[in-house]
């Protein structure tokens, strides 16, 4: 009796895989290629992991209902779920979990949650830890969650962390909290956090303070200054915040530390003779040699005139603020702040119409006005990322938005990572029906209380909406 061969190679498989061809990749299913194949790569993923880097809903749909297993691993022991959150595909992820994937590896690391804060991604991050990632998990080292979280960067998880009792002071094995790996990251909104929650700028065996001048910012280390580093205390090699701005030949940084009490010391300037070819050192010796003289600073040179579109100017002199690009989230926009928040939305709604034409569009968060380059306001929710870990993702959340807007024309004021809040233009009609189907997009509404006629009659009387998500 013949042998019947078979009509498919792993080649076949993984091809049609890559292309996303939904009809062949049935076929081959049909046919009987096993679903859990590894791949030839030297990582050896199986289908189900390519499409969680794909975020490919419907062909991992198909592959768990021809029986793929969504906690096999690759030949480097990572699963389907770490590709996901590394890549930061949130439906993946939901998906994934729905289906029972495991959030800890085999060996019972936090590799998916490893994997999303590695790769920067605080959506997927606070995501796995909402579904039972562990918000204390200390890797061999000693770091913990919220090490990490800070060296990334990643100030939304960072805030949900230190929420849920996450110590702000920890210590892992080579002497560093979170705080030094926010200040060596130089994200100044990270240390705010860490400090308000108690984080001690003298804890650990190293020193922030010291940290920051690598690739901080005077701002951020007049934050360490102010919440009480020593400006001229030595980590344990004998370096001070002095030395190491000078050997990192940043004159910015060495005038703002001898204007704050740092000696000049002689190692000191030796030290910063070492990189003397490296721009800038040359400027850092003179200011060090000048005030170990004198005790004086020559007038700072002044900085080079950015220059800013005509908009972003005519906000400089709307909010006397200087702008400031974002280092992660809201890509392409600035941000300017503003005294307090009223004020700040005051701007917004005010000279909105001022900045659409100019193909702005103006909005808030907290005290600070955003102006993002494009007047249309779902480009700039999709540009800030705004998502709700356990609701809708920044797709579903404009759809949602864009339903609204045909019924019941609104501006938004507010746009954050996890939350929106608009004015509507005309008065409210069935305003207890636009609140049930804000409570389907965002179960958080009620949660200090509240029913649904006392929101609608807010609604109502100020035309205000505001959703958000904890």
């Amino acid at each position: 009796m013949a042998i019947k061969k078979k009509r498919f190679s792993k080649l076949q498989w993984f091809g049609a895989v890559q292309d996303g061809d939904l009809p062949r990749v049935r076929a081959l299913i049909k046919e009987g290629i096993n679903v859990d194949l590894h791949g030839d790569d030297i990582r050896g993923a199986t289908a189900l992991m390519r499409g969680g880097l794909a975020d490919a809903v419907e062909l991992m749909e198909l592959l768990i209902k021809a029986g793929a297993d969504v906690n096999a691993e690759d030949n480097l022991g990572s699963h389907a779920l770490e590709y996901a959150a590394g890549a930061g595909k949130l439906k993946a992820i939901k998906l994934l979990l729905s289906h029972g994937a495991k959030i800890k590896s085999a060996d019972g690391k936090e590799s998916a949650l490893a994997a999303a804060i590695e790769s920067k991604n605080a959506a997927a991050a606070l995501m796995l830890l909402k579904a039972g990632a562990d918000p204390r998990y200390n890797d061999a080292g000693g770091s913990t969650v919220l090490h990490e979280a800070a060296k990334a960067g990643l100030a939304p998880v960072v805030q949900y962390l230190l929420k849920k009792g996450a110590d702000a002071n920890a210590v892992n094995s080579n002497g560093v909290t979170p705080l030094i790996g926010a200040a060596q990251s130089n994200r100044s909104d990270v240390v705010d956090l860490l400090l308000a929650a108690g984080a001690d700028v003298k804890a650990g065996n190293n020193n922030a303070l010291i940290c920051a001048t690598t690739r901080g910012s005077v701002e951020l280390c007049g934050k360490l200054l102010h919440a009480g580093a020593d400006v001229n205390a030595e980590d344990k090699w004998g370096y001070d915040a002095l030395m190491a701005a000078a050997r990192c030949a940043r004159p910015e940084l060495v005038r703002f530390l001898l204007e704050s009490g740092a000696k000049v010391k002689p190692t000191t300037i030796k030290e910063a003779e070492k990189v003397s070819t490296v721009k800038g050192a040359a400027e850092c010796i003179e200011l060090m040699k000048l005030f170990k003289k004198s005790g004086k600073l020559p007038a700072p040179k002044s900085p080079p005139q950015k220059k800013y579109p005509a908009a972003v100017m005519r906000m400089m002199e709307i909010t006397k603020a200087e702008p400031k690009i974002p280092e992660a989230g809201f890509k392409g926009g600035y941000w300017f702040n503003t005294p307090t928040e009223k004020r700040a939305q005051q701007i917004a709604k005010q000279y909105r119409d001022e900045f659409v034409k100019q193909g702005f569009y103006p909005f808030t968060h907290g005290s600070s006005v955003g102006l993002f380059p494009n007047p249309d306001k779902y480009a700039a929710v999709a540009a800030m990322g705004t998502y709700a870990c356990d609701g809708p993702d920044t797709e579903e959340l404009i759809a949602w938005l864009k339903k609204l807007d045909k019924k019941q024309p609104f501006e938004l004021l507010v746009i954050g990572q996890d939350c929106v809040g608009g004015e509507f233009r005309n008065p409210v009609k069935n305003a207890e029906a636009l609140v049930k189907s804000m409570i389907q997009i965002c179960s958080d509404l009620f949660s200090s209380g509240g029913t649904v006629a006392a929101l609608a009659r807010h609604i109502q009387h100020t035309r205000r909406f505001d959703l958000w998500w904890d």
